[in-house]
């Protein structure tokens, strides 16, 4: 039935409605679509009433979220308003008290109070981003601020600070 002059005749009756329809919406403002920049991979924190400041983040969170910018600087990204933008505020971490659990090395994190940057919106945040993050709590212990980072790209932070694919330690691969 597909190699029949009739079926050519139907298949040329749509494509010539498609562009004809298509020529007409081109001129059409309401045909075209919105276009949204997405930050599904990391969450802005929005000042207000449960974060007052970038620090009642870390301390209320069990996770927080972030992005690694082309130069490598690890940022937490919170919303300024709607006006001025997205500031993002650098990590200091403590590595002296740190430890490895689970062949994942944990240290003191917390941002810097004072943002390092603002971008004017998500989208120029976006385009400034090369890799996400998350750093998780660790909930056996009672200091709040020890936290493991994994990247998006399965990256995490060792104890000398470098983010790498992650090795099995030696202990661990011969369970001692």
């Amino acid at each position: 039935m597909k190699h029949t002059e009739q079926y050519l005749k139907t298949i040329l009756t749509k494509m010539l409605r498609t562009d004809v329809l298509d020529s007409f919406n081109r001129t059409n403002p309401f045909s075209r679509a919105k276009k949204y920049s997405r930050t599904s991979h990391v969450r802005i924190y929005n000042r207000g009433v449960k974060y007052a400041r970038i620090e009642d983040v870390f301390s209320q969170e069990d996770i927080v979220s972030g992005v690694i910018d082309k130069n490598g600087n690890l940022l937490v990204c919170f919303e300024k308003s709607r006006i001025k933008g997205v500031g993002v505020h650098p990590l200091i971490f403590n590595n002296t008290n740190g430890n490895w659990t689970f062949n994942l090395w944990y240290s003191e994190t917390m941002p810097q109070n004072q943002h390092s940057h603002v971008y004017k919106s998500r989208e120029e945040l976006l385009q400034e981003c090369h890799d996400f993050f998350i750093l998780l709590r660790e909930k056996d212990r009672n200091n709040t601020l020890m936290r493991t980072m994994i990247c998006r790209s399965w990256r995490v932070r060792d104890d000398l600070g470098k983010l790498r694919l992650p090795l099995p330690l030696k202990n661990v691969l011969l369970m001692n």
